[in-house]
C-alpha cells in the first residue's frame, strides 16, 4: 500500500502538542524560576495560597474558597506574584537579581 504525502505530514494538533513540551533546558529554567518565586513569597500567606492554588489548577474563586482569602487579597496577591515573575523574566537594565 502506498502512503500519500498528506498522511506523512504531522497534523496541527501533533505539532501543537510537541511544541508545548519544553526542552529539558527550558523545563530546568522553569523549575528554577518557580523555586525563586515560591521562596520570594514564603512569608506572604495570600501569595503562597495563589501559587498553591495555581499549582493545583484552581481559578480565583476556588483559591478564595480553599484558602479563605478575600477577593481584594486575592487580586493584590496575584498582582504581586505576576509583577515579580515579570521582573525575573525581564530584569530591568542594571538589575542583577543576584547574578
Amino acid at each position: 500500500p502506498t502512503v500519500s504525502l498528506e498522511e506523512l505530514k504531522p497534523s496541527s494538533k501533533d505539532v501543537l502538542l510537541r511544541s508545548r513540551q519544553p526542552s529539558p533546558q527550558a523545563a530546568a529554567i522553569a523549575r528554577d524560576l518557580l523555586r525563586k518565586i515560591r521562596q520570594a513569597f514564603a512569608g506572604d500567606p495570600a501569595a503562597s495560597a495563589v501559587l498553591a492554588g495555581w499549582a493545583l489548577g484552581c481559578k480565583g474563586p476556588e483559591i478564595r474558597r480553599r484558602y479563605g482569602i478575600s477577593e481584594k487579597d486575592l487580586r493584590a496577591a496575584v498582582r504581586r506574584v505576576r509583577r515579580f515573575a515579570v521582573r525575573l523574566r525581564d530584569p530591568e537594565p542594571g538589575d542583577s537579581h543576584g547574578h
